[in-house]
């Protein structure tokens, strides 16, 4: 089970008491753990009975909350192995944690027998060695493309800096608070946002069937094909027969509209349009063309 009243006591003592305490033992606090608060001093036996006095199948450790300094509590902390006085260990490899944190461990066993019994409190975390975790592992951080504020100065103010293009094209928005590059960053975000977009878009559009749409529109074609033929059977003058002839020249004509269709019908065919807005914007084109044409007709 998970004491949530009691591990939330403890992070408003040390924000980062968790990361410590399984860096120091291991403790997983994504599974399940037991954690009860003693006030005031306290015994081994009383600590072990709220570990279910399991030290074999469970790892134990006593958090003190001792008052050894006028500004803060501090965080002293020992595994616990037995209800006997000597039934604890502190020995730790870890002294260093790569963040900030009140959590220490004793350096003597007589010192933490003295302060057991003055504590102003303590915590009792408790887990299963089977759902340990590991002890925590601190990520290797690349700096190598942090700048100081002084250089991102240079880079957003200065005529040029080097290694970068002109230094107008950058403001302090380029660089996060620590000071890492972002413009590559949000550009391979955008990237990734346009193709989720498109591929979105892409299968709205496979999930339509547009085909009475394209039989309408071959309907269409074959009626102005057909008006056509009729005008050009009953044209009997240079004059007549020139107008429709200007009227079916390739970049506003018959031919123009076929290859139009045959781009809409195997868009739609192999569903390659890429989206309904697409597909529809080639249709309405499509039949701007097919009513201008009537009109010449």
């Amino acid at each position: 089970m998970k004491n949530s009243l009691t591990i939330n006591e403890l992070k408003k003592i040390d924000k980062n008491a968790l990361r410590a305490l399984n860096m120091l033992y291991g403790f997983n606090f994504e599974a399940d753990f037991i954690a009860e608060k003693i006030a005031g001093a306290f015994t081994l036996a009383k600590v072990m009975k709220t570990a279910g006095n399991d030290p074999i199948n469970y790892k134990i450790a006593c958090v003190v909350v001792s008052d050894t300094s006028f500004y803060r509590d501090d965080l002293n902390t020992v595994e616990i192995i037995g209800s006997g006085a000597s039934d604890f260990n502190i020995t730790h490899t870890i002294r260093s944690f790569g963040f900030t944190t009140k959590v220490d461990y004793y350096f003597a066993k007589g010192r933490f027998n003295d302060e057991r019994k003055t504590a102003k409190a303590a915590f009792i975390i408790a887990q299963k060695k089977e759902l340990l975790s590991g002890a925590y592992k601190v990520k290797k951080i690349d700096f190598s493309g942090r700048l100081s504020a002084k250089e991102i100065n240079s880079i957003c103010h200065g005529w040029q800096y080097r290694n970068y293009r002109n230094a107008n094209e950058y403001n302090e928005n380029d660089f996060d608070k620590s000071g890492y590059f972002l413009t590559d960053k949000r550009t391979n975000l955008q990237q990734r946002a346009r193709a989720l977009r498109a591929a979105r878009k892409a299968a709205a559009f496979k999930a339509i069937d547009n085909s009475e749409i394209i039989k309408g529109l071959r309907d269409d074609l074959s009626a102005l094909k057909k008006a056509i033929a009729e005008k050009l059977t009953a044209a009997g003058t240079y004059e007549e027969i020139k107008a429709i002839y200007n009227s079916l020249s390739y970049y506003k004509g018959l031919a123009d509209l076929y290859s139009d269709f045959e781009y809409i019908e195997k868009g739609e065919k192999e569903k390659t349009c890429g989206s309904i807005e697409k597909f529809n914007g080639l249709v309405e084109n499509l039949k701007n063309k097919i009513a201008e044409l009537k009109k010449g007709v």
